[in-house]
């Protein structure tokens, strides 16, 4: 939108949320808890993965990575969550420091159920903490330019945190499936086969013309949850 004004009479001015004065039953944010997810299902520990974004920030001589993206968080720390609808992602915030210290931001009523599965590597913080841990930062700061939320560039902005807009650190080996996680993705499509090979024997046995179309996918929805 900047870059689309340049040169006009108009300028964008940050301001709170206009939406949030008038919305007076406006529901709490989700509090879905944030799980741990098995080490036997990713493959990779979170340690190792923190050590790899560490590791990458060192080679661009970045100090830290901010990470916005609820998908690049749970991958990170090989938690999940439940904060969106049909999305096992729990919303935060994360810093990875190019010495592999780790700071997630996430309500404590979310993180009940994780037990031991941080190590003294990860520091839990209030998400209201987030711009004054930013604001303590130096060096330059890795954020993902396509995700980072404005809200966190002004926070960099404003104490004078130097940043580059790159990439998520997480993005490229997040999409390079480890072996473990292809044998369990194809463990999981043929119980899914098995399923859609019953879903189908169900369907020949139903009178014609008796199905709608929610009725076939409530139907096989009830399968898959099985």
């Amino acid at each position: 939108i900047k870059r689309g004004l340049a040169g006009s009479q108009i300028s964008l001015t940050p301001c709170e949320n206009m939406i949030d004065r008038i919305w007076e039953d406006q529901p709490a944010p989700p509090m879905g808890q944030i799980e741990p997810y098995p080490l036997e299902l990713a493959g990779v520990s979170y340690q190792d993965k923190c050590a790899m974004v560490a590791q990458k920030l060192r080679e661009n001589t970045q100090s830290a990575a901010v990470i916005t993206l609820p998908d690049s968080l749970c991958w990170l720390l090989n938690v999940r969550g439940s904060d969106v609808a049909h999305n096992p992602v729990a919303h935060g915030f994360v810093v990875v420091d190019a010495a592999a210290k780790v700071h997630l931001f996430a309500h404590a009523d979310k993180l009940t159920t994780l037990g031991a599965h941080f190590g003294s590597d990860v520091t839990l913080h209030d998400p209201s903490a987030i711009e004054d841990h930013l604001s303590k930062l130096s060096g330059t700061v890795s954020v993902d330019a396509g995700s980072v939320p404005m809200a966190i560039l002004h926070m960099l902005d404003k104490h004078g945190v130097s940043y580059d807009l790159g990439h998520d650190p997480c993005a490229i080996p997040k999409a390079r499936k480890n072996p473990t996680e292809l044998a369990k993705a194809r463990e999981s499509h043929l119980r899914d086969a098995g399923v859609m090979c019953e879903f189908l024997a169900w369907v020949d046995v139903q009178p014609i013309g008796a199905l709608t179309e929610i009725d076939g996918a409530k139907q096989l929805e009830s399968m898959r949850m099985a």
